[in-house]
């Protein structure tokens, strides 16, 4: 609304600037759809549940966590990393 109010992302291409949310919300897909939002990203839940099972159930056996698994540990080695899928719609201008 801050960005509206200054006469921002209310259509003109000149005078949009790219706004980015997390998780998907319903809200942020309306601001998407009416070109107020440039995207948003959704955590993936169903890849998230799978990779903590694969390695949770790798650890109860005593196993390697990442063993038999397509995860790799990222630069920390102690995180995996789990996509996010991006939402966006080609009404954004700038896209």
């Amino acid at each position: 609304m801050a960005l509206q109010e200054k006469g921002y992302n209310m259509g003109d291409p000149n005078k949009y600037i790219p706004v980015v949310g997390i998780d998907g919300i319903d809200e942020a897909k309306r601001l998407i759809e009416n070109g107020l939002m440039t995207g948003t990203v959704i955590q993936d839940a169903e890849g998230m549940v799978k990779a903590l099972y694969r390695i949770g159930m790798n650890l109860a056996q005593n196993k390697e966590p990442l063993s038999d698994t397509e995860y790799e540990f990222d630069s920390t080695g102690v995180g995996v990393r789990i996509p996010y899928k991006g939402y966006i719609t080609r009404n954004s201008p700038n896209l």
